[in-house]
């Protein structure tokens, strides 16, 4: 027996789309996305009934991100068109990726059952793996360079992989908390893109293949003791992470650039603050003031903005 949308779509075929093929054929006997994946002439109620709305859909912004990243879509930030490319299908595309990070995950020990949680984060994959990992997780990004490096000596299409390190409690659920936006706007931060970029041009060879960036948070505890095998503590330099509403102290290696040569490029990077100061001084007419407020004794002590000459402390006669 057939349902009401499938008794509307036979219409359709026979009394509507059957006599405009007749006078116009389509382009092509079948069409598919950019992906490969097939598109039907119609879609009817029919192919939307199994669909849990949490589950498959849900709202802009959230998990499984169906419509967008974004919660205000394009009402918000008007859309961009990138370029990307791949290795044949996108099939073999994602096979080759796997290959190469399964071979860096082979060289520091990792196994891909070590990770306790996997998401999708609308832009990529995101691995957790436990805080005793946390030193190999970081020889990954330099293990991965040598791999990526060989790789683009003898394939046309060069690979570029920035990477970032971030520790955190792991949700439940999947979606953006915390630890995930922290580490996803340390990846995306733009003075980390320029420093990569400034690393590229560089090294016009192709042998700059990999960035890492990570948080004060792992780069303390991970350096303070023998954590890494291949990382070193000398191979980063410090960078002011500004993104959007994220504002934090990030750490950056680039394989085959040493940190005073990273930390040359960041500082030529920086905005310039010395015009800036005149300026803050001369809206400050009152530089230096001070009010304080006490109830009760105060003996031997000073609470100033900028104190010039001497301050002496004087006992009772």
């Amino acid at each position: 027996m057939k349902t009401v949308a499938e008794s509307a779509k036979a219409r359709w075929e026979q009394d509507t789309l059957a006599p405009a093929l007749e006078k116009s054929p389509e382009r092509a006997t079948s069409f598919t996305t950019i992906s490969g994946r097939p598109i039907d002439r119609l879609y009817t109620a029919e192919d939307v009934e199994r669909i849990d709305f949490a589950r498959d859909v849900s709202e802009p912004g959230a998990f499984p991100y169906t419509r967008g990243i974004h919660p205000t879509g394009y009402r918000g930030k008007l859309w961009t068109m990138r370029q990307f490319a791949g290795f044949g299908t996108p099939e073999d595309t994602n096979a080759r990726y796997k290959t190469l990070l399964g071979a860096g995950m082979d060289v520091v020990g990792i196994s891909r059952d070590d990770a306790v949680d996997t998401q999708y984060t609308g832009d990529g994959w995101l691995y957790a793996f436990p805080t005793a990992l946390l030193g190999r997780v970081v020889d990954l990004g330099h293990a991965l360079d040598a791999i990526v490096a060989e790789h683009n000596k003898w394939n046309k299409l060069e690979l570029r992989l920035r990477l970032a390190v971030e520790v955190g409690p792991l949700p439940d659920g999947q979606g953006f908390h915390p630890s995930n936006i922290t580490r996803a706007r340390l990846l995306e931060a733009p003075a980390f893109k320029q420093l990569a970029r400034r690393c590229i041009a560089a090294r016009p060879d192709g042998s700059m293949s990999t960035a890492v960036i990570m948080s004060d948070a792992v780069y303390q505890p991970v350096f303070r003791s023998d954590y890494t095998r291949v990382a070193r503590r000398t191979d980063y330099a410090e960078l002011a992470v500004t993104n959007k509403e994220f504002d934090a102290r990030g750490w950056v290696a680039v394989p085959g650039f040493d940190a005073r040569t990273l930390a040359a490029m960041i500082t030529e990077d920086e905005p310039s603050a010395a015009s800036a100061a005149p300026e803050a001084e001369a809206e400050s007419p009152r530089r230096g003031s001070v009010t304080n407020v006490v109830n009760g004794e105060v003996k031997n002590s000073v609470m100033a903005h900028t104190i010039k000459g001497d301050v002496r402390f004087g006992g009772d006669s």
